[in-house]
């Protein structure tokens, strides 16, 4: 799960190959004062005023410290297009962020009944069908996908739509009037990032943990005002997002595998991998290669990468027991889908083909076609809508908590 907030506080950042010191993101009640090169910035914020407290050789330090972490441990990505090699993602030197620790605890707590209208939604084509239907007559990619949605339903297998595994990515902004955190969106595809946040948690602990200047004197004030040393492994909150996301992908491989042994007694396990389909000029492909390794790593699993336009060149789709193999001859026990999220992404009809037929296999779906769409934002809308979350979720409580993060929305004919 991941939050962003409209209210940043001191935030040093490095971006691209080089750096931007001192950089703040204000909200309109702030506004920066910067001192001599020697004295320290502050931000002058309408409730008080907040100490960055970093001179420059601190945060050269700092950043020398991040630049190294970074490069060590895979928060890289491509370069520019025309560039060549890999320079570090966009990172920020010190925890970014001041959420409210009971907020953050209270969205966390929504993942799971978040996770769970999600599935049931999916498991409902006419809710899908009707929500999207005036969409999809005026935007061609909802109209493709629902298509698609409804070619498999009316298939010979069906019931291949509701093999689902999800990894998603609900997404919050502050909101400064009310002092909640509002959802910005639930992610069902190519939610990214879950491996680079994991490892940069980890910088960020390792960054607080090392220099006894970020706890000295008015240093220790950056962060919502509390002491670095009483609360620096809690201000950092971490989880092996990595671990799970990979333990998801491995109990779909073993489930695959279960099915596949009880009807084939010639199916050899090791042959079932994880296809993840990758956008042909992806950057982003290192967030995606910790996973790969960490696949193998924990598990034993592999991750093959595929573009749409490969699959449809390359692989095979049995009509008579719905089995999809690789060129290679390795089955596909779960598609993984980092593109096909963009109408861009289907450039031709050979990519709408390759995704058809992804969703016509008996290969576990992350997500499905089905997941894509409940992901909509006229899903999201019709979502808020009075009573609507009742008709899915059978916890009162759990329908208070999640309309409550609520975010309002309108239609563009409202």
């Amino acid at each position: 799960m991941a939050s962003e907030s409209r209210r940043w506080r001191g935030r040093c950042c490095a971006r691209g190959p080089g750096v931007t010191l001192g950089r703040v993101l204000l909200s309109r009640r702030e506004r920066v004062v910067r001192s001599s090169r020697r004295e320290k910035s502050r931000i002058e914020a309408g409730r008080g005023n907040v100490m960055v407290g970093l001179d420059e050789e601190e945060v050269s330090v700092i950043r020398n410290e991040v630049l190294t972490y970074a490069a060590a441990n895979g928060l890289l990505m491509l370069a520019a297009s025309g560039e060549v090699g890999l320079v570090h993602v966009p990172v920020s030197l010190l925890p970014a962020m001041a959420v409210p620790r009971k907020l953050f605890e209270e969205v966390r707590g929504l993942a799971e009944p978040f996770n769970a209208l999600v599935e049931r939604l999916a498991g409902d084509p006419g809710v899908i069908r009707e929500t999207l239907a005036a969409a999809a007559k005026q935007d061609d990619f909802t109209k493709s996908l629902l298509d698609i949605y409804t070619r498999v339903l009316g298939g010979p297998r069906p019931d291949v739509a509701r093999k689902n595994l999800a990894v998603n990515r609900s997404d919050y902004m502050m909101d400064e009037a009310s002092q909640s955190l509002l959802q910005v969106e639930l992610n069902t595809i190519s939610s990214s990032f879950g491996a680079q946040s994991t490892v940069m948690a980890q910088m960020h602990k390792q960054v607080l943990g090392k220099f006894d200047f970020l706890s000295e004197g008015g240093s220790g004030g950056w962060f919502g005002g509390e002491a670095l040393p009483d609360c620096l492994e809690s201000c950092v909150p971490y989880e092996d997002t990595i671990g799970d996301i990979v333990q998801a992908f491995a109990t779909a491989v073993a489930e695959y595998s279960k099915s596949r042994d009880s009807v084939d007694a010639g199916f050899d396990s090791k042959s079932a991998v994880v296809l993840m389909v990758v956008q042909d000029d992806e950057r982003n492909i290192m967030d995606q290669q910790i996973l790969e390794q960490e696949l193998w790593k924990r598990h034993k699993v592999r991750m093959v990468r595929k573009t749409l336009k490969e699959i449809r060149d390359e692989a095979v789709l049995d009509g008579a027991d719905g089995i999809l193999r690789l060129a290679s001859g390795q089955e596909v026990a779960v598609s993984y889908l980092r593109a096909g999220y963009s109408p861009m992404d289907y450039k031709t009809d050979a990519e709408w083909d390759a995704r058809l037929t992804l969703e016509q296999s008996q290969a576990f779906k992350c997500p499905s076609i089905a997941y894509q769409l409940v992901g909509s934002k006229k899903v999201q809308q019709y979502l808020a809508e009075d009573g609507v979350l009742e008709k899915f979720l059978d916890s009162e409580e759990d329908c208070r908590n999640l309309r409550k993060c609520f975010a309002s929305l309108w239609a563009l004919d409202d």
